[in-house]
């Protein structure tokens, strides 16, 4: 088939379709744990969380196997990578910071992913799909922990992850300088594909620039997320009601 030999291109009707797609599953999967959340059952969220752990430590190999190994993309120090790796946990032990940390990451700083996506590959390509599985399950999680966990998130939580942000962008500021690597989208680099990274001006300015839009798209999150919370809640309740008419 043609559209597998299709290099993906932004902004077209591939493109809306993905999102539209992962936005019906993201709200599936924050309804189905707030359901079970009403009956005092977590298997949904818990099981979820280990599905995401055992494919992250797949793709995570995958990545490091030499024939697939390059520096800016198989270590696991993106933004997403870390959301995606302390998302299990934040589900499982339910402590207040990591779910902090994987909620205004996840939703301020790693759903860019679907608006200025940077995967160039054809769907032929198994780099194609780590990169929108990668971001999807981050935003599913998120809404798992909408529906399945007793969480909002507060300005305390927001004052505490941008802390731990502003050290790992310096973390991966040293990395990077180390290495010729961009994790991060912090080093001396564009990426690959068309971002709002392009528009912050040269390096080393852009990143402070990165990091003041970071932490207010993470403030925004603070705002809406009882929005979202209340929209799985809604969906849910229509659906248990239209399980008790029939």
């Amino acid at each position: 088939m043609s559209w597998l030999a299709t290099p993906f291109a932004p902004f077209g009707g591939t493109h809306a379709a993905i999102i539209a797609g992962a936005a019906l599953v993201c709200l599936a999967c924050g309804v189905a744990a707030r359901r079970e959340r009403a009956r005092g059952g977590r298997s949904f969220a818990d099981g979820f969380a280990g599905v995401v752990l055992g494919w992250n430590l797949l793709a995570n190999l995958w990545w490091v196997l030499p024939e697939n190994w390059v520096l800016d993309t198989s270590l696991p120090l993106h933004v997403c990578d870390l959301t995606n790796l302390l998302l299990p946990f934040a589900i499982w032990t339910r402590h207040r910071l990591l779910i902090a940390v994987v909620v205004l990451w996840g939703l301020g700083l790693s759903t860019q992913g679907f608006f200025t996506p940077t995967v160039n590959e054809a769907p032929a390509d198994l780099r194609y799909w780590l990169f929108w599985m990668g971001h999807l399950t981050i935003a599913a999680g998120c809404c798992v922990i909408a529906g399945g966990v007793d969480y909002r998130p507060g300005w305390k939580d927001w004052g505490r992850v941008v802390l731990i942000g502003v050290a790992v962008v310096l973390a991966m500021m040293g990395f990077n300088a180390a290495t010729g690597a961009n994790y991060g989208y912090v080093g001396d680099r564009m990426p690959s594909s068309p971002t709002l990274i392009d528009r912050l001006g040269p390096w080393p300015l852009r990143v402070v620039w990165l990091v003041l839009i970071g932490s207010a798209a993470q403030a925004l999150v603070v705002v809406l997320y009882p929005l979202l919370a209340g929209l799985i809640g809604l969906l849910s309740d229509v659906r248990a009601r239209r399980r008790v008419r029939r």
